[in-house]
């Protein structure tokens, strides 16, 4: 075959011996030869076969010159291995994502074995198994309920949702290593050298008298420091380790009479509503508010909404923001503060105790989740030029 000169030649596929993929080999091979003559088509054909190929081939009796359907067919008699359909069915629809495969290999296994079960021309009917079963193989427990809530139309959104999630989830070691912390948190003192006074500790009478809690000498550390309120520091030391042995504590309720899944978060100083779906037309601006991530980005903020939220026999209406986050709804510490909420590790319940609502206390089960990388929000009033921060 004399390749025309105003294009680039053609590759050869590989020589085709007895065990490799025909599937795949037939492929490019009728690709190759498809400009060629039928005369000549066989002797084309030959030279990619290898020794024991063309020996089996030769076994048939088949002449060379024969029309180039006979010369297919026969090959694939020989060399292309059926398995039984419902076998490959059944690999099919055990086959889940392994550990460290992405979404685009496991995407890919899934296509290898829907060629070996569904006709080529049946394209509508393989891309609706496909992807149903991209859906219900996926390793990530946060990525297939996304999936399964969104429903995606076609296998290019559900890939693309899947690279998302790979990306946010290579990001994990680095959002370990930054310190959970509020703008408005109070400033060390500096160090201070207490003992180090003209009069002795000894010799104080003060010192005598009340000890380590004397306080007018100056001979000892504040107990608290004047004028700076208590707050509370998380480091993520204790973050992480939490999250390796025991993931964040979810809950099922319900968010303006839709079921949801909420993240109880006690490093969250704010709630936030994450599922754009559930966000009203009628919100408030929250102009005085920003979030921004822990590297420091800022987050947009759609602004502030009233949600009924009911959580067991917990039936409440709560003041949540509206910003992008990737759990539907986040419980912060504003709504575990003014329900009084007590969480009992042991039992996996939580308890409301407020008196708002009818009874004095609600329990609701409360489960573990292993889509536990999802965003901590931090918010807290402040005047209008404090920030407040989103952590993960």
């Amino acid at each position: 075959m004399i390749p025309d000169r105003s294009v680039p030649a053609l590759r050869p596929p590989n020589v085709f011996s007895p065990g490799d993929d025909f599937t795949l080999w037939s492929f490019r091979a009728r690709s190759y030869l498809k400009e060629v003559p039928a005369a000549q088509y066989g002797q084309y054909l030959l030279s990619l076969l290898d020794d024991s190929a063309a020996r089996q081939l030769l076994s048939t009796g088949t002449s060379i010159e024969a029309p180039p359907a006979a010369l297919w067919e026969i090959l694939d008699d020989l060399f292309n291995v059926r398995q039984p359909t419902l076998l490959q069915l059944e690999r099919f629809r055990e086959r889940k994502q392994l550990p460290g495969e992405s979404v685009d290999q496991f995407m890919g296994s899934l296509r290898t074995l829907a060629t070996k079960i569904y006709a080529p021309e049946d394209r509508i009917k393989t891309e609706e198994e496909l992807l149903q079963q991209f859906i219900l193989g996926v390793s990530h427990p946060g990525l297939k309920a996304e999936l399964i809530r969104r429903s995606p139309d076609n296998i290019r959104d559900a890939i693309q949702l899947g690279r998302s999630y790979e990306a946010t989830s290579a990001l994990e070691p680095q959002l370990h290593a930054l310190k959970l912390t509020t703008n408005s948190s109070p400033r060390q003192p500096s160090p201070r050298n207490w003992n180090n006074r003209p009069a002795s500790r000894m010799n104080c009478p003060y010192c005598r008298r009340f000890g380590r809690r004397a306080q007018r000498c100056g001979h000892n550390p504040p107990i608290r420091p004047t004028g700076e309120p208590l707050t509370f520091c998380n480091s993520v030391p204790v973050i992480s380790h939490i999250s390796h042995s025991m993931p964040p504590l979810t809950m099922s309720g319900y968010l303006d009479n839709r079921p949801v899944r909420f993240l109880v978060d006690t490093g969250a100083s704010c709630s936030v509503v994450g599922a754009r779906e559930f966000w009203p037309r009628g919100r408030q601006p929250a102009a005085t508010t920003k979030l921004i991530t822990a590297n420091g980005a800022p987050l947009q903020t759609a602004g502030t909404a009233s949600f009924s939220v009911s959580i067991g026999q917990l039936c409440t209406h709560h003041q949540f923001y509206c910003a992008p986050v990737t759990w539907e709804a986040i419980l912060g510490m504003d709504f575990l503060k003014k329900y009084k909420a007590s969480i009992d590790f042991v039992s996996g319940q939580i308890t409301f105790d407020n008196p708002c609502p009818p009874n004095s206390g609600f329990l609701s089960s409360v489960q573990h989740s292993n889509h536990w990388a999802q965003p901590l929000v931090d918010c807290s009033p402040a005047p209008p030029e404090a920030k407040l921060l989103l952590f993960r």
